[in-house]
């Protein structure tokens, strides 16, 4: 199975339990979130705010603000990568097929720690399917993958554990009012 069609497959399992949940939230793949802010200066020399945005797998969401109420707040910012209206994400799945290896981990690791520092309320989730046998061994998981709230490497035998865990987390975020 393609990523593609992991995608495709696990979207379909979220959409289908949050349709039944009764909850107000919209799951979607493939769109970007903002990531992180960087100050530069553009060509003329002028200190500018760069927005840089990186596409997620599966992202659970209630809100959007639209692009130009957002720059609109911030003042002048290159739109690096923000170029649709900004999703709050409330939680995030980066979904991988095959062999794992420590640098992927470490990437998504780092991604993951970054959108969190934008997003505190946000969860994200690493999930891997996988029928070939991973080298990597359970203690390099955890030590490559602090920043994600959930590691899972066998999508079949967990997506219901993984769903019990995003709806534990939408409840918290109800409770708090984040939704």
């Amino acid at each position: 199975m393609t990523e593609a069609e992991f995608t495709k497959k696990v979207l379909n399992f979220f959409q289908k339990k949050l349709k039944r949940s009764g909850l107000p939230i919209k799951v979607e793949s493939c769109n970007y979130i903002l990531r992180d802010f960087t100050f530069s200066r553009d060509k003329k020399g002028k200190w500018q705010l760069l927005c840089g945005t990186q596409e997620q797998d599966i992202i659970f969401y209630k809100d959007i603000i639209s692009r130009k109420d957002f720059l609109g707040e911030i003042g002048k910012t290159s739109g690096a990568g923000l170029r649709k209206d900004l999703i709050i994400p409330l939680a995030l799945c980066e979904l991988k097929v095959g062999t794992l290896n420590t640098h992927g981990m470490i990437v998504a690791d780092k991604i993951a720690q970054d959108v969190k520092s934008i997003f505190p309320h946000c969860i994200s989730l690493f999930i891997v399917l996988s029928d070939i046998k991973r080298k990597l061994g359970p203690e390099t998981v955890l030590r490559q993958a602090k920043s994600f709230n959930g590691v899972y490497l066998e999508w079949e035998k967990e997506k219901e554990a993984i769903w019990k865990e995003l709806r534990k987390h939408f409840e918290y975020c109800k409770k708090r009012k984040v939704i």
